[in-house]
């Protein structure tokens, strides 16, 4: 997935810069002090596509999938997570006031909670075969969570956390030199917990989620970041991973 994002960067490249340059051109007009930062009113192109990508990609499957309601518009040049990559270019360059954070802090709460409650009925009315519709990256529900999760960690003031925190600050910069390797590897770690060749066998539903959910990840990411810290002192790896 990342990979086409990456080809697909050019393209989204060009078409924000045309977008930004308009509200630039419009902001210095009116004599407005930090144009690197816009109003939610600007980044309309922008705003549109996520409207639209939202309408496409998030909630019409979604209603298919719980009560099998198609719409007769072909949509596929406009869904899948490239999205997420314009979502994300807009959450950081829009400012949310505290009652703005808060509103869409509350709609992540709610949104996690008609996950919860909906797929626990959902699955109890198909005699417990698990049906994923709350789940998928692409439902109303994740993204509006994703969303939140967002623009928190965008408020959060870095610098003074940072500096307090000297431990969190190392852990912080040992993982991230290697991040893009552990997205890279995770999933063949995934795989052997999972498989006959693994001695241990855990997962997700590992005793109990709260335990097996936590305990994987952790598993995960140390043996991911141990793997990345190795790869990287051969050359053509770390080009690869680092």
């Amino acid at each position: 997935v990342i990979i086409g994002l990456y080809f697909m960067t050019p393209i989204l490249r060009v078409f924000i810069r045309n977008d930004h340059k308009e509200n630039d051109q419009g902001e210095k007009k009116q004599g407005r002090d930090d144009p690197r930062k816009n109003d939610p009113k600007d980044l309309e192109n922008v705003r549109y596509f996520l409207y639209l990508w939202i309408l496409a990609a998030s909630i019409l499957p979604f209603i298919n999938n719980m009560w099998e309601y198609k719409v007769g518009i072909d949509f596929r040049n406009i869904t899948g997570y490239i999205g997420y990559f314009v979502l994300g270019f807009y959450l950081h360059r829009t400012r949310y006031d505290p009652n703005t954070r808060t509103f869409l802090y509350g709609m992540a709460i709610t949104s996690l909670t008609i996950s919860i409650i909906g797929t626990y009925y959902i699955t109890r009315d198909e005699d417990g075969t698990f049906l994923p519709w709350f789940y998928t990256y692409m439902s109303p529900m994740t993204i509006c969570m994703a969303s939140a999760i967002f623009v928190h960690a965008k408020n959060i003031q870095w610098k003074t956390l940072l500096e307090s925190t000297p431990w969190l600050k190392a852990h912080i910069l040992m993982f991230s030199s290697v991040s893009y390797g552990i997205y890279l590897m995770h999933i063949l770690v995934l795989e052997f917990l999972v498989s006959e060749y693994s001695p241990l066998e855990i997962s997700a539903t590992y005793h109990h989620p709260l335990l097996g959910i936590p305990l994987t990840v952790t598993i995960v990411v140390l043996v991911s970041y141990v793997f990345c810290a190795l790869f990287g002192k051969l050359k053509p790896l770390r080009t690869l991973l680092l």
